[in-house]
């Protein structure tokens, strides 16, 4: 089995990479309207970055629709914010739309995550709607099932209120540095 080369281990070659985002963005530096269609290459780069970066850890064991529609996402925001990217500052694009993917995959996440809450608050509404009714405590799911989901929920609506919680720090600490700001 041949060694290979440094180059040919990655699957994007940044600096080729960096050279067709130059000529692509270098339009908006002359006054010229950028064309809406994207190069190939350029195009081809950001769908393997989005596809090769959904299978970090953090992603990778989703369901294929769900890593599919993570990968969507990434390339949208990829081609949304390319026109951002600022080859006289950085060289690395690689890395900026590592970036952008990374942000896209875990927005899609997070809704996915708010969409399973409320699918579990809706089945566990339904159910104690139908407890009531037929005055039985059976559940038709299994219990290890019906744990799994009011732990989701449980750790779900923690995150939610930490997350509420720092916001609101951040907002008072805000109010202070402006308030101090103001006295002096």
């Amino acid at each position: 089995m041949a060694n290979k080369t440094k180059t040919e281990k990655h699957y994007v070659k940044r600096q080729e990479f960096y050279e067709n985002i130059v000529i692509y963005l270098d339009k908006k530096k002359k006054g010229e309207k950028i064309p809406l269609r994207i190069d190939n290459y350029i195009g081809t780069a950001i769908r393997m970055i989005a596809e090769k970066y959904s299978n970090v850890k953090q992603f990778r064991n989703y369901p294929q629709t769900i890593k599919d529609e993570m990968i969507l996402d990434a390339i949208e925001n990829c081609f949304r914010y390319i026109h951002n990217f600022d080859p006289e500052k950085y060289d690395n694009p690689l890395a900026y739309f590592t970036m952008i993917s990374h942000n896209a995959m875990s927005r899609r996440r997070e809704l996915e995550r708010a969409y399973l809450y409320t699918k579990y608050a809706a089945i566990r509404q339904h159910h104690m709607a139908n407890q009531g009714e037929s005055g039985t405590e059976e559940i038709k799911q299994s219990d290890f099932t019906v744990d799994n989901m009011d732990d989701f929920m449980i750790k779900f609506e923690e995150s939610r209120r930490q997350k509420v919680a720092k916001r609101k720090l951040k907002l008072e600490e805000k109010k202070r540095n402006l308030e101090n700001d103001k006295r002096d």
